[in-house]
């Protein structure tokens, strides 16, 4: 059995936008609402500096901070608190 030939051609670099959306630039020309929530106890990053350095970049942002919970208990350390939050933003 023959092997197919397949022609081989160079496939062109995607264009680039001015500024990639987790970059700086792009985070300030989004235009997507945005719910940043945070765990009050987690150990991962300071949540009062996460929430002021995404204000400041993030102009559709919303920042909420879920009570007694660290961020690996997000979805189950208090429920009632997540849905609400959640529920605002989309309602």
């Amino acid at each position: 059995m023959a092997e197919a030939h397949v022609p081989r051609r160079r496939v062109p670099p995607r264009e680039r936008h001015h500024a990639a959306p987790t970059h700086p630039d792009g985070l300030r020309a989004s235009t997507v609402p945005t719910l940043l929530l945070l765990a009050e106890k987690s150990r991962a990053h300071d949540i009062h500096q996460a929430s002021a350095s995404a204000r400041e970049l993030v102009p559709n942002i919303v920042t909420a901070v879920l009570p007694a919970v660290s961020h690996h208990t997000v979805p189950t350390g208090h429920p009632a608190h997540l849905n609400r939050d959640l529920g605002e933003f989309l309602g």
